[in-house]
């Protein structure tokens, strides 16, 4: 079985605020703590305590992007994982998205799942949300569930 990205802690370059003038920010309950310090990030993680290096590239409007230069290949990263050597980018670690692993059935029921997480936002609906909206949400949603329950009784005939 192959390890997968969701199963990992993680920290995203762009959810870092390179402006801030705090020194430390990240979401807490992650509990990795990352301060900007010019052209690399220091990140502290349990009991890990290291400096990734950040490489910016040039924007086509001006400015700059940044990117995390991974530890183990290099290479410009998003995201960085965590890993028992620190953090490293999925390939190093050699994981992949759970997307990547479903058959046609789960990716059917991963679409229903977001479409009814829609349809349950009109529970509390504002007033600017239109029933032509809820119904194209609704309709596709059952869309997605026929064609999962044709494609599981197809797959269990054969």
């Amino acid at each position: 079985m192959r390890r997968r990205c969701e199963n990992f802690q993680q920290i995203d370059v762009r959810q870092i605020d390179f402006g801030r003038r705090e020194p430390w920010q990240y979401p807490p309950p992650s509990g990795i703590a990352v301060s900007v310090m010019g052209d690399a990030v220091h990140v502290i993680h349990g009991s890990a305590d290291l400096f990734i290096a950040i490489e910016r590239t040039a924007c086509n409007y001006g400015g700059s992007r940044p990117w995390f230069l991974c530890p183990g290949c290099r290479t410009r990263r998003a995201v960085l994982y965590h890993s028992v050597d620190g953090f490293e980018c999925r390939h190093c670690m050699r994981l992949v998205h759970t997307s990547v692993t479903e058959d046609k059935f789960d990716r059917l029921r991963r679409k229903r799942g977001k479409l009814l997480e829609r349809l349950r936002e009109f529970d509390v609906s504002p007033k600017w949300k239109r029933w032509t909206t809820f119904e194209s949400i609704y309709q596709r949603q059952l869309e997605a569930e026929f064609e999962a329950v044709y494609w599981l009784t197809r797959r269990h005939r054969k």
